[in-house]
């Protein structure tokens, strides 16, 4: 008799801790559902939903598999199914926002011609293309040399043997 008190004592044991860590999910699920409701940038959104989604199903699913817990925490399935449903319409919200920019850039687009990397690529080409055009292809420096000198050593000296170009030597 004194085992099946003690049994009955683990178990009551267990489904506490079940039921603490069955909470712990239920807050962080709307946390992370109140982050995603506030994000701005569209990316991050979806992946907060994302696992909005995943951990909705998962708590849902441990609910399913502790039925006793679920009353004893008085958590209902309607709950994660409403959640549910909110993230379904986040989603959709964002599918259509992400269909919006898909449209104004198909616009912006069709308006300008082309995208805006190809533009500056162009420009970049011209640009260089141009400044390359303008350096001459050959370069002619004239040698300087010197002539026998008073010495007759051919040394340059800038009062008594200067350098002078090829040309006027």
């Amino acid at each position: 008799c004194f085992q099946l008190d003690a049994a009955q004592c683990a178990l009551s044991l267990q489904k506490d801790y079940i039921a603490e860590v069955l909470a712990q999910r239920m807050d962080a699920l709307t946390a992370l559902e109140a982050q995603a409701r506030n994000e701005m940038d569209g990316v991050k959104k979806g992946v907060l939903l994302a696992q909005c989604r995943m951990e909705s199903t998962a708590v849902a699913k441990q609910v399913e598999n502790s039925a006793d817990l679920g009353s004893k925490l008085n958590v209902v399935l309607g709950f994660v199914d409403a959640m549910r449903s909110q993230l379904v319409d986040m989603g959709e919200k964002l599918n259509a926002l992400g269909s919006a920019v898909g449209a104004i850039h198909a616009d912006v687009r069709r308006l300008a011609g082309r995208g805006v990397l190809e533009v500056y690529n162009e420009w970049s080409e011209k640009t260089i293309k141009t400044v390359g055009s303008q350096l001459p292809k050959e370069v002619y420096i004239e040698a300087q040399v010197v002539s026998p000198g008073p010495k007759a050593n051919f040394e340059p000296d800038p009062r008594d043997n200067p350098p002078q170009g090829v040309t006027s030597a």
